[in-house]
């Protein structure tokens, strides 16, 4: 990783010098060109150049030139592209409200001009600044705009761009599903179109959605995966971000020396390519890291900095954050005053560009500073206004917006199919009518019998003819529809792949274990989950790991385990639950009121074992709490099978339900324990065609139980398939195994 990091720095350098030779290159063509036309191209060029720099004032300069003469000219073209230049200055300089009228004025001459592509990439940029500030309803009415053009003109690298931001207005709203489902989408067209720059940020997009879960691992996997695409193809701007985004992981991990050193070489790479924007970005990186550590008076000379450089370029949005992370810095060192005249600075700028993230944190600060002086009512005046900013950035009006979008996006989608097969009946009537007034025109014509029976014949004829076309028409259209069908469940196969931990992930965790997964059909009601919970002081660590058995199998039971997937997280990361018992408590209710939302009486939910671990270095027992619903669990201790039977109610709508029980076992290293769901036991096959049995199954276990992981899980699966021979596999297969 070091000699990549190596690379990337002197390949910037390099690119950087290659760009002031085009720099001259172009100001010499201008300077020597005659053409209106033309000198307004070249005026655009030196200011996207500028902009790509960083220097905003001299792309301003040179689009305040090209502006005018292309409106004179009246040359439209050249018009819209400068506004979109211009649009974007205002954009990273935290002018939102400046930067939408502007794009907005590109926006009109790309219509007037009839440039569809061009209309599709205004309305992305115009998404972009509307997911900035928090407007996730109007971001995804703009990303849908640009999506429906996109399909209509077939442009794939259009399609890569906006499924992309689609992505980012998921994962700013905290919906990862939906988030990776658009960055799958955005990443397999990039990839069709060989975008390979686009792919590398889709990759980067990918490690911020992990890192923002704190799945570091992935996180730095993707991270990485971007910046060997970045080496490549020679983005300096993308190359400083993944030192950044690197360094953000390495913060988290709390590992203060990786992390300073990355956000430094962000901010070489920044600083040789003038890049001013993401300056102030690293340098509010590394004041992070002396805050953490601290350093507090070093914290807030970094923090002047990059306050400083904000200021240079005019960026708002960014001067409101380096206010109100001061005041912050500030409050902890007890400079009440200096803290509360950051935070009026940071209010008043965050107002103005209407930053809703930065001012919910600034009245959360002022809150703090009012109650440490004892300020009670202004205290809960801003209190108030922090949870009323808060909730409105995800609020229910928020989501119906967003789904009222994504559902006018349907059907307009469908209007324009229905448009078209009406067309084409009409074309088709009126062809069937022109041959009814010809045959009819003939018969009057000609009254001879044997004419007329022909006539009939012919006609006859015609009608097999079109209904072996309607025939095949139809018989196509089925077989489309099970092609959409199918790619639809094999996509939802990958979604759901992404909900199950990596078995890498479990084995760290768990050396001597194994993980048997053969779902029924393409997607799977079955699913295993593992968290685990690092404790701080003396206290083991706790590995939470489940196999669960959703309602159904196939794609209604893939939805469910998606639900119950998720609760089961939430009830760890959200709610802090580590007992067994209590975590099947939350997640049945958790579970319920999900489906309580719909107006339907839904009774699914999922049969579940949970187990937690807690580790102890340098002991030879092992402390194992359990819980299960419906589904035992089972433990090999000193060579003799043992059961532990679950509580005989379900996660989800039942009669009657009490609280789990959690069981405590204390096991001795070298132990095993088995975690499983009903379909490997409920397998029909044999001789007779009969069921396995669980009674087969814990002989199997205990026979295996002395071999290593990987070759328990390759006889289980080979007895597994044996038994079912030529027969269906009747539900999906889960077990899991533990030696301790």
């Amino acid at each position: 990783m070091k000699s990549l990091l190596c690379f990337l720095f002197f390949l910037t350098v390099f690119l950087c010098t290659g760009q002031n030779k085009k720099l001259d290159s172009l100001q010499t063509a201008y300077k020597n060109e005659i053409t209106d036309t033309t000198k307004v191209n070249l005026l655009n060029k030196i200011a996207l150049e500028y902009y790509t720099s960083f220097e905003f004032d001299k792309a301003i300069e040179f689009l305040n030139k090209a502006l005018p003469l292309a409106k004179k000219i009246n040359f439209k073209k050249a018009e819209a592209y400068s506004y979109n230049i211009l649009g974007a200055i205002e954009y990273y300089k935290g002018n939102n409200k400046a930067a939408i009228d502007i794009y907005k004025k590109s926006l009109q001459l790309r219509d007037e001009l009839g440039d569809k592509r061009g209309v599709a990439a205004i309305y992305g940029n115009i998404c972009g600044v509307f997911t900035n500030t928090g407007d996730y309803s109007e971001a995804l009415n703009y990303a849908n705009l640009a999506l429906k053009i996109n399909s209509e003109i077939k442009d794939t690298n259009g399609l890569a761009v906006t499924h992309n931001r689609i992505g980012e207005i998921y994962r700013s709203l905290g919906n990862y599903p939906e988030a990776i489902r658009h960055y799958l989408m955005a990443l397999k067209k990039a990839e069709e179109v060989n975008k390979m720059p686009l792919v590398g940020q889709i990759y980067n997009n990918i490690g911020i959605l992990y890192g923002t879960q704190n799945n570091n691992d992935e996180a730095l996997k993707y991270y990485l995966k971007s910046a060997d695409i970045e080496m490549k193809y020679g983005s300096r701007k993308g190359m400083s971000g993944k030192y950044h985004n690197i360094g953000t992981i390495y913060f988290k991990r709390k590992d203060y020396a990786e992390a300073i050193k990355n956000f430094t070489l962000a901010l070489q790479i920044n600083t040789e390519i003038g890049n001013k924007y993401w300056m102030g970005n690293n340098l509010t990186g590394i004041a992070s890291i002396y805050g953490e550590t601290g350093h507090k008076e070093k914290a807030l000379e970094t923090l002047e900095k990059a306050l400083e450089i904000r200021k240079e370029i005019g960026d708002k949005a960014g001067m409101a954050e380096a206010y109100s992370s001061m005041s912050g810095v500030k409050l902890e060192l007890k400079q009440y005053g200096a803290a509360r005249k950051d935070l009026n600075e940071a209010l008043n700028l965050a107002k103005e560009v209407h930053a809703l993230k930065e001012l919910a944190s600034i009245y959360k600060t002022l809150t703090s500073l009012d109650s440490t002086e004892n300020n009670f009512k202004e205290a809960f005046n801003n209190h108030k206004l922090y949870v009323i900013i808060r909730d409105s950035l995800i609020n229910e009006e928020n989501s119906k917006k967003i789904l009222q979008s994504q559902m006018q996006y349907d059907f307009d989608k469908k209007e324009t199919a229905i448009k078209l097969e009406q067309e084409r009946k009409d074309v088709v009537a009126r062809e069937e009518t022109k041959k009814k007034n010809l045959v009819i025109a003939g018969v009057s014509v000609v009254l001879l019998l044997v004419l007329i029976f022909a006539v009939f014949v012919y006609r006859s004829y015609l009608q097999k003819q079109k209904a072996n076309v309607l025939i095949t028409e139809q018989k196509k259209l089925v077989e489309e529809k099970q092609k959409e069908i199918l790619d639809s469940i094999n996509y939802a196969k990958r979604l759901q792949e992404a909900i199950l931990p990596p078995l890498h992930f479990i084995q760290r965790h768990l050396p001597l274990s194994f993980v048997l997964y053969s779902p029924k059909d393409i997607v799977a009601g079955d699913f295993y989950w593992m968290e685990v919970v690092q404790n701080k002081g003396p206290e083991a660590s706790q590995i939470l790991i489940a196999a669960a058995d959703s309602t159904g199998h196939g794609v209604p039971g893939a939805l469910v385990s998606v639900v119950c997937s998720t609760a089961l997280s939430r009830a760890v990361k959200e709610f802090g639950i580590t007992d067994p018992g209590e975590i099947l408590d939350k997640t049945r209710e958790l579970v319920l009121e999900t489906f309580s939302k719909s107006d339907k009486d839904v009774k699914d939910g999922m049969d579940i074992s949970l187990v937690s671990i807690s580790i102890t270095p340098h002991s030879n027992t092992t402390t194992v709490s359990w819980a299960g619903a419906n589904n035992p669990l089972w433990y090999i201790s000193n060579g003799e099978m043992q059961s532990i039977t679950a509580n005989k109610q379900p996660i989800g709508k039942a009669e009657n339900q009490k609280p789990f029980t959690t069981h405590n076992l204390e096991l001795n290293k070298g132990d095993s324990i088995y975690l499983f769901t009903d379909g490997y036991a409920d397998q029909f096959g044999g001789p007779k065609g009969k069921k396995f049995k669980y009674k087969t199954l814990q002989e199997l276990l205990k026979k295996g139980s002395q071999l290593d992981p990987e070759q328990q899980r390759k006889n289980l699966y080979k007895a597994f398939c044996d038994w079912k021979n030529d027969m269906e596999q009747v539900d999906d297969v889960c077990i899991i195994g533990i030696k301790l």
